[in-house]
C-alpha cells in the first residue's frame, strides 16, 4: 500500500518536499511480508 504526501510551507504554501511511503504488513511469527486483504485495501483507500 502506498501513501503519497506533500509538505507545504505554512505561510507561502510553497512545496517544500514530496514523497511516498510503502506500507507492507509483516507476519510477526515468520518475519515475512503478507498480502494486504482486499477489505483492508478498500477501507483505507481514498
Amino acid at each position: 500500500m502506498n501513501s503519497n504526501m506533500k509538505f507545504l510551507q505554512k505561510k507561502t504554501e510553497i512545496l517544500s518536499a514530496e514523497g511516498y511511503a510503502v506500507y507492507v504488513p509483516i507476519n510477526a511469527k515468520t518475519g515475512k511480508p503478507e498480502i494486504i486483504p482486499e477489505d483492508i485495501k478498500e477501507k483505507y483507500s481514498i
